[in-house]
């Protein structure tokens, strides 16, 4: 009977892995001014921008050799294992992308496939009525651009031609976004893309699971006020298994401006314990077998 107990409650356990991302909340701070960023981020591993040690500070620079990728939109950390950037000064700048600020722009254009309606921008510093730094020093991204009138954004940010580049059997295991300013019309989904159409995938919240991660529904768990810019800021973790094929995050803006992300942290399975979905089922199996092999010698 306790076997059965056992296998009844991982073979729950495994499905539950198997059809359902995991999102957590929390990060660390740098000493670049960026307020949060990924637990992923090491202290003492990597350089400083000008070369000097960071001292065992996190200055929110990651080793390109490490599996893990970083796109703060700031130049200074540019990923010299990726194709160029897009820049204020670069020869060619994305119709979806505006600049705002001198040494801002995304370190990561040319390895991502960015689509929808809006538009994404990078600045620093605040703009009323535009976008705001939510106390972050360096540069951010925001959606939708400033003369997008009402403020609707709708953007997709895919990462196939990414996944593309790195070794067989290698996916994207963990994302990290520091969201910023939450409000009630902002909405995060993870999902992949179908013919050419975003598909969200269900994620578990608390034992809840969700297809859309929206700003209501952080300000309620944590229960914070919308548009509170000093307190309303939370990095996001989601980790995935293969089956769930992540390849593309969308982030959507519904009503008033905007919607604010920076510090996005990518993990390729190869970097991140990420469990392989059937692996609880198969643990949960050798524990029954081994209860029941343990009564059988009793008997």
């Amino acid at each position: 009977m306790k076997a059965k107990l056992i296998l009844i409650s991982l073979s729950m356990l495994a499905a539950t892995q198997a059809t359902a991302a995991v999102i957590t909340f929390g990060g660390q701070t740098p000493i670049d001014g960026s307020q949060q960023t990924s637990n992923f981020v090491p202290s003492s591993a990597w350089i400083t921008p000008g070369g000097a040690s960071s001292g065992g500070a996190v200055t929110n620079i990651i080793n390109p050799n490490s599996g893990f990728y970083i796109e703060t939109f700031d130049r200074a950390t540019q990923n010299p294992l990726l194709p160029p950037g897009a820049y204020i000064d670069s020869e060619s700048i994305p119709d979806w992308l505006e600049i705002q600020s001198a040494g801002c722009g995304v370190n990561s254009a040319g390895a991502l496939s960015v689509s929808g309606i809006g538009g994404i921008g990078v600045q620093q510093g605040n703009t009323p009525q535009a976008a705001h730094a939510n106390s972050n020093t360096t540069c951010f991204g925001y959606a939708p651009h400033y003369d997008v009138n009402p403020a609707i954004a709708s953007m997709v940010v895919d990462y196939t031609g990414f996944i593309a580049q790195q070794r067989p059997g290698d996916y994207i295991g963990y994302l990290g976004i520091y969201y910023g300013s939450i409000d009630t019309y902002n909405a995060l989904e993870f999902g992949n893309i179908v013919n050419n159409v975003f598909v969200p995938i269900d994620f578990t919240l608390e034992d809840e699971v969700f297809n859309i991660l929206t700003g209501t529904t952080i300000l309620d768990f944590f229960q914070l006020q919308s548009g509170n810019r000093d307190n309303s800021n939370r990095y996001v973790n989601i980790t995935f298994n293969q089956n769930e094929n992540f390849t593309a995050f969308r982030m959507t803006n519904t009503t008033s401006r905007a919607f604010e992300i920076d510090n996005i942290v990518v993990g390729l399975n190869s970097a991140v314990s990420v469990p392989a979905p059937a692996s609880i089922g198969i643990l949960g199996l050798g524990l029954v077998g081994l209860l029941l092999n343990r009564r059988r010698q009793k008997s």
